[in-house]
């Protein structure tokens, strides 16, 4: 397992296995019942990973997330294997993969989270 997956949940909308911890995978579920074990597990910054197929249901739970103004709502969508991104929001990072590769995948999600999710608490103010 990668050892920056602390710092992130991943909820997986592809059919690949992903070598990571903190996963929330969907297959056919209802948009209702996703959206709310998302919610449930609001403890880390998400992070979406879906294929060409998953697309729309990506799009359909984003916007239920976005409608109740939820904390849940990602922090970046990882498109694998060609897939394009089902929302154009500045405020959600797109990660491009052309591979459907789970180590791939992994590391290219934990690059990011190195980048992007960490915390710097020396700029915190006592």
């Amino acid at each position: 397992m990668n050892s920056i997956n602390g710092s992130f949940r991943v909820v997986n909308f592809s059919n690949i296995p992903l070598p990571v911890d903190h996963q929330l995978t969907f297959a056919s579920e209802e948009t209702a019942a996703i959206v709310e074990k998302i919610r449930r597990y609001a403890d880390l910054p998400y992070v979406f990973v879906f294929s060409k197929q998953h697309a729309p249901r990506v799009r359909e739970v984003i916007s239920a997330l976005g409608a109740i103004r939820s904390p849940c709502f990602p922090y970046a969508l990882v498109a694998v294997d060609g897939a394009n991104p089902p929302i154009d929001d500045p405020e959600v990072e797109i990660v491009r993969l052309n591979t459907a590769d789970p180590e791939t995948i992994r590391d290219r999600i934990g690059a990011y989270a190195a980048d992007r999710l960490r915390f710097d608490k020396n700029r915190l103010r006592v």
